[in-house]
């Protein structure tokens, strides 16, 4: 029989995908001392089917010989629908994931996290919605990504964004795309390729799509790197490019309670430091 400590881990697998331990354990035992008892935990849904590892072992901070990954299997989802009674459960991500990818979806779940921990420690704020680029909706009967707008085939435009969410201040409901770079691409490069993306997506309003309850105009891209040097030459890549207003950048090391969203940290493309949003008692708005 399952306990309500295994359904934790499975409701934050169906939520998040995948994690390595030390996430788990953030999510559902911060209370434990190491990660013995989270891992013990996890060993027994993987031998019960409802969860999967990952065989390749990624490094991550404090993991001294590297640290697997965890996603749901369909047993754990359809487990997860008959005990919440609630089929969407049935539908979340349980494929493998590539073993390219597990750093960078690991990534952008810690950006993930950190933003959810901020906004808590906010009551002005609520983040009404997030999709990550693993989740697919159903049109008729093809599945197709969520966050994965294709505009055209010849010559080849589509924007592909890591995330997404729908930030709330004040009653101002904005949509911000996120961005995880890890410093493994050229900026010029990345400028080159993303940028007509968002451009176009900005012409057609694309991002009302994606949340229909958001009522500000415009988006924000938030570009999440890894040290200050890379987010300023990342900044200065995307200045010449179209629609280059609607970018932020910021070191991931400062996506923190502290400083999201209204530290002074978050570079325009002018490479002029500002909060994300305008604190509330300098506007009723978002910036």
């Amino acid at each position: 029989m399952i306990t309500t400590n295994g359904i934790a881990i499975l409701a934050a697998l169906a939520k998040y995908y995948l994690l390595c331990r030390p996430q788990v354990q953030r999510l559902c035992f911060p209370h434990h001392r190491d990660g013995r008892s989270t891992r013990k935990h996890l060993s027994k849904l993987v031998r019960a089917g409802l969860v999967s590892k990952h065989s390749t072992m990624i490094p991550y901070p404090s993991s001294g010989s590297g640290c697997p990954c965890y996603y749901l299997t369909q047993k754990g989802a359809d487990i997860l629908a008959s005990y919440y009674d609630d089929d969407r459960f049935k539908a979340v991500n349980t494929k493998s994931p590539r073993a390219d990818m597990l750093l960078h979806w690991l990534a952008i779940n810690e950006t993930r996290l950190n933003i959810e921990e901020a906004i808590a420690m906010h009551s002005d704020i609520n983040l009404l919605a997030w999709y990550s680029e693993w989740q697919t909706i159903f049109q008729g009967d093809e599945k197709q990504y969520y966050l994965h707008p294709q505009f055209q085939t010849n010559p080849p435009l589509s924007c592909s964004p890591d995330a997404a969410f729908l930030l709330e201040v004040n009653g101002f409901r904005k949509v911000h795309y996120v961005e995880q770079d890890r410093n493994t691409s050229g900026v010029r490069r990345i400028a080159a390729s993303k940028a007509p993306g968002y451009d176009e997506l900005r012409r057609r309003n694309g991002h009302l799509e994606h949340f229909s309850d958001a009522n500000v105009e415009s988006f924000t891209v938030l570009m999440v790197t890894t040290h200050e040097v890379r987010r300023n030459r990342l900044a200065e890549a995307i200045d010449d490019k179209p629609s280059s207003s609607l970018w932020r950048f910021v070191v991931q090391e400062h996506v923190t309670p502290e400083q999201f969203p209204y530290g002074e940290v978050f570079l325009h493309s002018k490479c002029e430091a500002r909060p994300l949003v305008k604190p509330p008692d300098e506007a009723k708005g978002v910036a």
